[in-house]
């Protein structure tokens, strides 16, 4: 990483590390030793430097990823391929990014073949910037206030060209859910619904007999106090144009057992191993 980010205040790594710091420092002044506690600050930042030792370890990571990482404005898009990339090697994935000196033709963001299946996927990993949040510029406008439609960026990547079955990620960046709502599930999955509906009512370019499995994801704790405990990763997994496709737990691991690894790896995702 270089470690840029110790000398712009803007830098989402930056702003977790001196939140952190500070609550080191808090908490060894109240007798606890010196220990931190699993806050917004501590989990965003410790959770990053886990996924790229994932990566450094299992995969050839991507230099243009590691350059976004270092620029605060493009930290958030890069962030959540690192996040989704790693996600996939936990999930008993190899992951092979594409070629980004190619700019002969479009292409996916990477591919990934399950070890235990030899199933193959081409991966698109689209992420909702939003000003104020992870290093974006402007304010954070209020939570009645944010788009939650992602119906563009899903489009985007059922246009773009793919070998064998399509596995998109898109992370909605929306805050925790508001003190009114009471359902199941998770609060956003209303506007992860209507993002497909959208596209099926108006594909524009997307061919006839495209399908997909879809990873809906969602991190609230980049839009929290530093100090508040982390919330970890939503999730909601569904498919465009794959009626056979269910998302009971069971059934899952019967006709897809590496989507439903996926699926365990997001659960885990915030688990920080002691050593390694």
């Amino acid at each position: 990483m270089g470690e840029p980010f110790r000398s712009n205040e803007a830098h989402p790594l930056r702003v977790w590390w001196k939140a952190m710091r500070s609550q080191a420092e808090a908490g060894s002044n109240a007798s606890a030793g010196g220990k931190i506690m699993s806050t917004v600050a501590v989990l965003n930042f410790f959770t990053v430097a886990h996924d790229l030792f994932i990566i450094a370890d299992n995969a050839q990571p991507r230099e243009r990823l590691l350059k976004s990482l270092r620029v605060a404005e493009q930290f958030h898009g890069a962030r959540y391929e690192l996040m989704i990339a790693s996600c996939l090697v936990r999930a008993g994935f190899t992951i092979e990014f594409s070629d980004e000196a190619d700019s002969t033709r479009r292409h996916g963001d990477a591919t990934a073949l399950h070890r235990r299946t030899g199933r193959s996927y081409s991966v698109e990993m689209k992420a909702k910037g939003r000003p104020g949040v992870l290093g974006k510029p402007g304010p954070l406008p209020s939570p009645n206030e944010m788009k939650r439609d992602v119906s563009r960026l899903l489009r985007d990547a059922l246009e773009k060209p793919a070998h064998g079955e399509r596995l998109i990620f898109l992370d909605m960046n929306l805050p925790p859910p508001p003190h009114s709502w009471s359902g199941e599930g998770v609060w956003w999955q209303n506007d992860a619904i209507a993002s497909i509906s959208a596209v099926e009512g108006q594909p524009g370019k997307v061919v006839a007999d495209t399908s997909a499995f879809i990873v809906f994801t969602n991190l609230p704790s980049y839009q929290m106090p530093m100090d508040d405990y982390y919330v970890g990763l939503e999730s909601a997994f569904t498919g465009f144009r794959k009626p056979d496709f269910a998302s009971e737990t069971t059934l899952l691991r019967d006709r897809y057992p590496e989507i439903a690894g996926l699926f365990d790896a997001f659960n885990a995702h915030d688990i920080v191993p002691d050593s390694f």
